[in-house]
């Protein structure tokens, strides 16, 4: 078999701008939301969330990082009401912080917890 050999991808530390163009869920090892944040022509990278369970099933507060985050996207928490986080994030335009950081895996970016924000 012959393989291309290519350049790695490599996302430059500090401030981007873009859009979230998803958001999905992920319970492996733990619970999960994640943001497919997409930005400079095309690149993508994902910002998570831990989720508090209560009766096995996913819930959010409004003092948990994923509830002060959908508040900074214009959501309302009340308690006892569900709450479609694709109506509040799916296509909103954003800011965030990278760093790279490195690991026995490689080198990867990551986004800045505290640090995307609506546009």
């Amino acid at each position: 078999m012959k393989l291309e050999v290519v350049e790695p991808k490599r996302i430059d530390d500090g401030k981007h701008e873009g859009v979230i163009t998803a958001v999905e869920e992920r319970t492996k090892p733990y619970h999960y939301i994640d943001l497919i944040l997409e930005f400079e022509g095309g690149k993508k990278i994902k910002a998570g969330y831990p989720l508090r369970k209560k009766e096995n099933k996913a819930t959010v507060s409004a003092d948990s990082k994923f509830g002060k985050l959908l508040l900074d996207f214009g959501a309302s928490l009340e308690v006892g009401t569900t709450i479609d986080t694709d109506t509040y994030l799916v296509g909103k335009e954003c800011t965030f912080m990278t760093l790279t950081k490195t690991s026995e895996r490689g080198m990867f970016a990551n986004v800045v917890p505290g640090s995307l924000k609506p546009k």
